[in-house]
């Protein structure tokens, strides 16, 4: 929503305090960002579906439907 990354659609993988680490291409292989939570919103989008099914194994193993 707001910040460097803003309008960009990732993965919220852990929260750390006040902080959220997000990966926004590959899983883990990308690297991760720490965003500010309160700088986040909930979304699903066709981009959020297309991440999902292109990283179907991933989102199957930490739960992402």
């Amino acid at each position: 929503m707001k910040g460097r990354h803003a309008s960009r659609v990732g993965y919220d993988d852990d929260d750390e305090g006040d902080h959220a680490v997000v990966y926004f291409g590959e899983p883990v292989r990308s690297g991760d960002v720490l965003i500010r939570c309160d700088y986040l919103a909930n979304v699903t989008s066709r981009e959020h579906e297309r991440w999902k099914r292109a990283h179907a194994e991933f989102s199957c193993k930490v739960g992402i439907k």
